[in-house]
């Protein structure tokens, strides 16, 4: 059973474990996290018009991740940000 954060309308992973009554420590009990997908949105450069951009960015267990298909802007960014919030470890 996969649970699933639906973002569109503000639902979380603990949301889904509180509707089938697993609460924070059922959820820890019951499930292993194997693949997470980020999305990481990011601001338009000042001064410019554009729209906000996402990265969407899955990383999977044991060491698995899709940088490799992103551009290379985007795996720059990547890098800096997952390791500063403690996703990746620095090798």
């Amino acid at each position: 059973m996969a649970l699933i954060a639906d973002w569109r309308n503000r639902r979380t992973v603990h949301d889904h474990a509180r509707d089938l009554r697993l609460g924070e420590r059922g959820l820890s009990e019951r499930f292993e996290v194997d693949e997470a997908t980020l999305s990481i949105r990011l601001r338009p450069a000042r001064g410019s018009s554009g729209r906000r951009r996402t990265i969407n960015v899955t990383i999977a267990l044991p060491n698995g991740c899709n940088l490799k298909s992103k551009t290379e802007k985007e795996r720059l960014i990547c890098n800096k940000y997952l390791p500063r919030w403690g996703l990746v470890k620095e090798v």
